[in-house]
């Protein structure tokens, strides 16, 4: 290759350059969802959740050496692996494009300056720039992979078989960080096959097939099996593999086989690459605190790799969402494995998720009620039609789950709240309005957050990269092939894989950084091609001078892409977790129930060590017998669980029991005693199924008694063990339950106290109410007041001009809204004094210049006007209405399908304005009453001849629309109502709406 240390050179500076602006954007600390798992068993060695990421933990732990026992410096320097990998990506990027563009093209300044280009295009996508900046897995699979595809293209070059041993290698490395680095393996193949001199369509279409077979091979069958041989024969199966090995390869060596011998090296290559996965078994056998699905031996292992505890999608042949109830159950491996009717399966099922009444709404708004009816059983049963199974799979799975994304990455995008099919939420958009707008996107956005994530490129990436697609296949259809390959296994294929359900928790963007990468070879290909033909079309006489124009592209991506993703402050995942730990009295039990208020926990106790006496509990791993009797053993200074039922029963039985409603009351323990006895249970498809004798329960909490009625009938094991927690530990230890992400709290509700982030269970029954109604029991004001001054962490939300997402705002809305009902409630109890701190506090740590929340903004008011305050109050409140009403112009001036999506968020607006006129009317607060009258009254006429439209088409399905429906007709009566109070003429309702007598 010509220009060869130029060309080292470049891409070591693009590695340099990039890394550096991703380690000074990067998060400080963890971000939400799996950063602080990752953070946590990286810096420890434990064993985060199936299928693991081994090599991840094991370059963690060597990096956080580095950290000298400093908790803040061992986070930076595990968090440095993101920005580290995805800059070594970008140099990958960089020399696999001027090798592909050397192919076809001997203007070799061109092809270098192009492959930057394409190169640092990729480097500011928006999905790359986000792997790069948080500690996650993703960036360190995309070095792999991308290094796996220039190792080939380094050996076709070359021709020397290291290259592709080393390729093997690292394929059976990247197994153990993630499995979609092995979806570069069919691209490579194709690579292998084109090293040929001579090809054709029939041996192109079998070596794609050979690739793609290889992934399933690798994953289903090889894998599997290798795990299945060792649980089977132990450390004796490795010995015995090597053993057989070295002495093929001595043959092979000696009888000049080259091919064997190479397969063989091949072998042992990916096997050791592979065995970076023992170090999974050996870390559990130590039993760490986070030891998840305890893979201690090689038969635990299995099933943790191969993800037993998840559900799996049918890819082939499979159920519709409607199947349930099934026809019969069948145990496999400990579980009950449902059965259902033939009538209701369907080939490639893509709308089969039955678990949730969330997917199951999800498919009816995108692919319609069900249109079939088949007869099971006597009974006729609905279900999907073939031609809404598929309506699915292209309008979400391939346009909004896969083509959204790529879209944001090289047109633009609206905004980063995550998006539900609507309008304007996460939607791409090209910058440029009338194109946005026949296209039914709004790029409108109040929240100043929210639209720092508004990015527009104006679809030049685009246009460049499918003109160097086309430029690519007329030119090089060779290489065109491989780079199609690689994003055609990384984008289409994959969403066949996957086979998401609407909706997912979190947008998937993440996954397809591949399918971008090549796009991101297009686009230097296109930049080539649009060069040579702006010299061919205008003949210029240096057409060296050119293609440098198209650095006007990477330029923008950085400027519009740097503002949201800029996350060198941020420390809300952490500030929120070590307020959540200081809500807590001393050896506290907290259960919490997601990602997002765990993750952090593991990460501030295990690496901050901030409060150990703190026993986390998540509700969802409950299910697992095997983290049920992790809670039976110290951690750090928690002390074990006292449990009523063995770990043992757990772990072997109880996944599934009911509920026999009485009106008989059983102390809690008795209750359990007797749900554990065989007696009363009964054989459920060769299960036992147990049962409660009763729903009504107490428990005794020193001298008090806490009764309550459970309502549900069925009870998972993770219900059974939380009961069993508290039972056997209420006496002994504090008891709490997050705030945050618990909505279930087993029928407790009236005993919670609200201390911060955290309900504590009381042994006292409330039946008050709050001014701003919570989600359980009541504020307890003296211990969330002590844990407002001394818990609750508050760093850098003061900081300007910080980006928060959309998780991240959630969180300081949770913080707002706390704080919020604190004052009310130190208000109520003529704690005024308290109460102005409080409002103070809130003031100086949140200005509002940088966290929009206007219905805060509008509590803020009522309560600086409660403590007398009126120049704070009128200040809120101006900026309070002059949102809301600003709200309700942009929804006046939506189209009818706009409005219909917006339609709940505006109607829970236009509630919560009612709720405080009604407010300032009971407080007697005439200035901030005639504020918010008058602004209401000055948008009422518009939305309400909106909402007449909108009630009528729901009226025409009432049957998917009773609860929306009933809600609106509520609120339009208490509108008239206010309205007649008021004597302010509003228009008047529909004949339709007349008779209903809103």
């Amino acid at each position: 290759m010509q220009n060869r240390k130029t060309i080292n050179i470049i891409g070591w500076t693009l590695a340099l350059l990039t890394t550096t602006l991703y380690t000074f954007t990067m998060y400080p600390t963890l971000s939400f969802w799996d950063s602080g798992e990752f953070l946590t068993t990286a810096i420890t060695l434990q064993i985060g959740h199936p299928p693991g990421a081994p090599l991840y933990q094991i370059i963690g732990a060597f990096f956080s050496v580095f950290g000298f026992g400093n908790p803040v410096w061992q986070t930076w320097a595990v968090a440095f692996i993101s920005p580290l990998a995805m800059g070594l990506s970008v140099a990958l990027l960089f020399w696999s494009c001027v090798r592909i563009l050397n192919r076809f093209s001997s203007m070799q300044p061109g092809n270098i300056i192009a492959s930057i280009i394409g190169a640092l295009c990729f480097a500011f996508a928006d999905s790359i720039w986000f792997s790069a900046t948080e500690t996650e897995v993703y960036a360190l699979a995309t070095l792999l992979a991308l290094m796996i595809f220039w190792l080939v293209l380094k050996w076709d070059d070359t021709s020397k078989n290291k290259y592709l041993l080393l390729a093997i290698f690292l394929a059976g490395a990247a197994l153990c960080v993630h499995q979609l680095s092995l979806l570069v393996i069919p691209a490579a193949v194709v690579i292998v096959y084109f090293h040929q001199r001579r090809t054709n369509y029939k041996g192109l279409l079998l070596y794609i097939f050979i690739g793609a077979a290889g992934v399933v091979f690798i994953l289903k069958a090889l894998v599997p099996f290798v795990l299945w041989l060792l649980s089977i024969c132990g450390w004796w199966a490795v010995v015995a593999y090597l053993f057989i090995t070295f002495v093929a390869l001595f043959f092979a060596n000696r009888k000049a086989k080259r091919w064997i011998e190479f397969a063989l090296l091949g072998l042992l290559f990916f096997f050791v690459g592979l065995s970076v996965y023992f170090i999974i078994p050996l870390r559990s056998a130590a039993a760490p605190p986070i030891n998840s699905y305890s893979p201690s031996t090689f038969k635990t292992l299995k099933y943790y790799v191969e993800r037993d505890n998840y559900s799996k999608p049918p890819l082939i042949y499979g159920q519709y969402y409607t199947a349930v109830p099934p026809e019969r159950f069948e145990v496999e491996n400990g579980d009950l494995k449902p059965i259902f009717a033939k009538e209701q399966k369907t080939l490639f099922p893509r709308m089969w998720n039955y678990e949730s009444s969330m997917y199951e709404n999800g498919y009816i708004e995108w692919a319609g009620v069900p249109e079939d009816r088949v007869e099971i059983g006597g009974d006729l049963r609905e279900k999907p039609s073939f031609g809404q199974n598929m309506r699915f799979f292209f309008s979400y799975q391939m346009n909004y789950m896969y083509f959204r994304y790529l879209l944001w990455n090289f047109c633009g995008r609206t905004n980063d709240v995550q998006g539900l099919g609507d309008y304007k939420n996460s939607q791409w958009a090209t910058g440029i309005d009338p194109v946005d707008e026949f296209l039914g996107v709004s790029t409108s956005e109040l929240n100043p957050q929210a639209r720092k994530a508004h990015n527009s490129y104006y679809a030049i990436p685009l246009l460049l990269a499918l003109v160097g697609l086309f430029y690519q296949a007329g030119k090089d259809t060779r290489q065109f092939t491989v780079n199609a390959t690689l994003f055609f296994f990384n984008s289409f294929a994959l969403v066949l894989f996957l086979n998401q359900a609407a909706y997912q928790p979190r947008e998937r963007d993440y996954v397809y950084l591949l399918s971008f990468a090549a796009m991101s070879v297009w686009l230097a290909v296109g930049v080539l091609g649009v060069s040579q033909m702006i010299v061919n079309l205008i003949k210029l006489r240096r057409p060296k001078y050119v293609a440098p124009l198209f650095f006007a592209v990477p330029a923008l991506m950085l400027w519009q892409n740097f503002p949201d993703h800029n996350h060198h402050k941020q420390y809300t995942a952490e500030n929120f977790a070590e307020s959540m730990l200081n809500s807590c009295q001393k050896n506290a039990i907290l259960f919490t129930n997601g990602d997002n208020d765990t993750f952090p926990l593991w990460y501030v106790q295990q690496v901050k060590k901030v409060r150990q006496d703190v026993r986390v509990i998540n509700l969802q791993l409950l299910n697992s017998g095997q983290y049920i009797e992790q809670l039976l053993h110290s951690c750090y200074t928690s002390k074990p669980l006292k449990l009523n039922i063995s770990a043992a029963n757990y772990i072997n039985d109880y996944q599934y029991g009911q509920i026999n409603p009485s009106f008989d009351t059983l102390e809690l323990s008795q209750a359990l005693k007797e749900f554990t006895d065989k007696e009363n249970s009964v054989s459920f498809f060769g299960m036992q199924l147990h049962a409660f004798p009763t729903n009504r329960f107490f428990v005794v909490k020193g001298n008090d008694t806490i009764s309550w009625k459970y309502d549900n009938l069925d009870i998972s094991r993770s219900v059974l063990a939380a009961l069993d927690i508290i039972s056997s530990n209420i006496n002994e230890r504090p008891i709490y339950f997050s705030a945050y992400s618990v909505d279930d709290f087993l029928g407790l509700d009236d005993y919670m106290r609200l201390e911060g982030f955290a309900y504590r269970l009381s042994e006292n029954k409330y039946s008050q109410r709050e001014i701003i109604q919570q989600k359980a029991g009541v504020i307890d004001e003296d211990a969330m007041l002590a844990n407002f001054k001394n818990g609750f962490i508050f760093r850098n939300f003061d900081a300007k001009n910080l980006y928060y997402n959309e998780t991240e705002r959630e969180i300081v809305r949770q913080y707002l809204q706390y704080t919020v009902c604190l004052a009310y409630k130190l208000i109520q109890a003529d704690r005024k004094k308290d109460a102005l701190y409080v409002c103070n506090s809130i003031d100086r740590y949140f200005p509002a210049e940088q966290h929009y929340y206007p219905l805060v903004w509008a509590d803020m008011a009522m309560l600086y006007s409660l403590l007398d305050e009126q120049d704070k109050a009128h200040t809120y409140m101006r900026r309070a209405v002059g949102e809301f009403v600003a709200e309700i112009d942009i929804y006046q001036g939506l189209t009818d399908r706009q409005q219909s999506q917006q339609r709940i968020e505006t109607l829970s607006l236009i509630d919560q304005w009612l709720r405080l006129i009604a407010q300032a009317e009971e407080f007697d607060l005439e200035d901030m009453r005639v504020m918010l009258a008058d602004s209401y009254f000055s948008v009422i006429n518009p939305y309400l001849q909106i909402t007449f439209r909108q009630v009528e088409r729901l009226f025409a399905q009432p049957g998917l629309y009773v609860e929306e429906i009933d809600k609106t007709l509520e609120q339009l009566n208490r509108i008239y109502a206010l309205a007649q109070e008021y004597e302010e003429p509003i228009c008047s309702p529909p004949a339709f709406l007349q008779q209903l007598n809103p």
